[in-house]
């Protein structure tokens, strides 16, 4: 039973750090955890272990848990990582759709495009996950892609939302609606069995997330 609660947590903690509820370099303190969520310390302990062996908190002794923070060099070696990962699994992958995975792809980016026009970026994110995944699975690769995803879990998902109240909101939305472009020249690139036109699309769409990504990191240090 304990486990069960543990379980709980971790899902709960998790989803508020990617999501952005609980900030980067952020103290988590067991005790007032416990507290919000009504239960004992010990759940919430090894809720904490498990959020350390996915790499989101540090634990130090005698001081707690911290949340991990991401600066400027950590998002240019994650999406170094990432475009090695993530095109080779395109590569391999290409060959095997069919004309009904093909189908798939496109409901799936129907439904990335009508939460952005219904401003509904969490479950925009969560589709837009989704697109890139059942691209990469097609590969048949188990490995890579577990690499490929435990980086994407591990990533703050806020980070991808689009920053509606700032100055910056006009670029915000014309970058979010070039993703919904770069995903059906994806699409067309795959339906054409192109693996060379199609990885050049998607290593400038993972680049020019870095782009964004880093241009909202400087803007809050300011």
């Amino acid at each position: 039973m304990t486990d069960n609660y543990s379980r709980e947590i971790y899902k709960k903690l998790k989803e508020d750090i990617l999501n952005g509820k609980i900030k980067g370099n952020e103290r988590l303190k067991q005790s007032e955890i416990a507290k919000n969520l009504d239960v004992s310390r010990m759940p919430v302990r090894q809720a904490l272990k498990y959020l350390e062996e996915d790499g989101l908190i540090v634990i130090i002794p005698n001081k707690g848990a911290r949340v991990v923070g991401f600066d400027i060099d950590d998002l240019v070696e994650i999406f170094f990582i990432r475009k090695m990962l993530e095109i080779k699994a395109f590569e391999f992958a290409v060959s095997n759709f069919s004309s009904k995975d093909i189908s798939s792809l496109i409901e799936i980016n129907r439904e990335f495009e009508e939460r952005i026009d219904a401003k509904d970026f969490n479950g925009a994110i969560k589709v837009n996950q989704k697109f890139h995944f059942t691209i990469y699975e097609k590969s048949n690769l188990n490995y890579l892609n577990q690499l490929i995803k435990n980086i994407w879990n591990v990533f703050p998902r806020y980070t991808f939302a689009y920053d509606s109240e700032s100055d910056n909101a006009n670029k915000s939305k014309e970058s979010v609606k070039q993703s919904v472009k770069d995903h059906w020249n994806i699409i067309d690139a795959i339906s054409r069995k192109d693996e060379e036109n199609g990885s050049e699309i998607l290593y400038k769409h993972i680049e020019d997330g870095q782009t964004k990504l880093i241009q909202q990191l400087q803007l809050k240090e300011k």
